[in-house]
């Protein structure tokens, strides 16, 4: 019984028997000397994103945890929402219409 082995990121490698290469996968998160973690945190449409990517850079930059190489990104889209800004346009909230049988709309 063999065993395959493959990489899904630079920091993290899959082994799995041959036999349950199709039937599902180990993921070994201590294989390798560092792990990469995606962190995902929402921030108003209504806030400054500039500011609040200048705030998550200077948390990273403070933690003694994170590497420097490779270098810990923060990635915003303060581009994207700057030209919707001068071009008159926002971007909408999330929302959700929930019609109840028997109810008047209005």
């Amino acid at each position: 019984m063999g065993l395959e082995h493959r990489r899904s990121a630079p920091d993290l490698r899959h082994r799995a028997l041959d036999s349950l290469i199709y039937a599902g996968t180990v993921t070994n998160y201590s294989a390798m000397d560092t792990r990469r973690i995606d962190l995902v945190f929402g921030v108003s449409y209504d806030d400054n994103v500039v500011r609040a990517k200048e705030i998550m850079q200077t948390v990273i930059d403070a933690d003694a945890r994170i590497l420097e190489n490779p270098a810990p990104t923060v990635m915003m889209l303060e581009r994207v929402k700057q030209a919707l800004e001068e071009n008159g346009l926002s971007i909408p909230y999330p929302q959700r219409d929930v019609h109840l049988p028997g109810q008047a709309s209005g």
